[in-house]
């Protein structure tokens, strides 16, 4: 399913997009979960501020190479579209967007990475997860 840009507010295709350069996005060989897109949307605008993307979509290749499971909710494995995003944070925002995220209650899975390449980041998915497909779960990255 084609995602209308125009109607998700702050984000982009071009942020969401696999970053190893592949555009499988902007081909149409992978999509973005739209419910993923509008929780975003309304989990950027209870913070207040910009919410980098360190990762979004990513293709099969790309994970692997990061280290990603092999069933990430960053893929688009089963064609329900990418359902995860890494957004970087620092100390006094990553407390407000965990904080946000939890009142939202939307969230499947919510991990934090206090240190990694990239930096400090939380991990949302809305990815099902246990017999009924709503368990949710949380962790920290080592």
């Amino acid at each position: 399913m084609a995602i209308n840009w125009e109607a998700i507010k702050f984000f982009s295709q071009n942020e969401m997009e696999c970053k190893c350069g592949c555009s499988s996005l902007a081909n149409g060989e992978a999509t973005i979960n739209l419910e993923l897109l509008t929780k975003l949307d309304e989990l950027r605008d209870r913070c207040g501020f910009a919410l980098p993307v360190n990762s979004g979509l990513r293709c099969i290749q790309n994970n692997l190479d990061s280290g990603g499971h092999p069933s990430s909710a960053h893929c688009d494995i089963n064609g329900e579209g990418c359902q995860a995003v890494d957004l970087g944070v620092d100390r006094a925002r990553g407390r407000i967007v965990l904080q946000q995220a939890l009142e939202m209650d939307c969230w499947n899975g919510i991990g934090i990475s206090q240190r990694s390449k990239s930096g400090r980041f939380i991990h949302l998915d809305l990815k099902p997860r246990g017999a009924s497909g709503t368990d949710k779960a949380l962790w920290s990255y080592a």
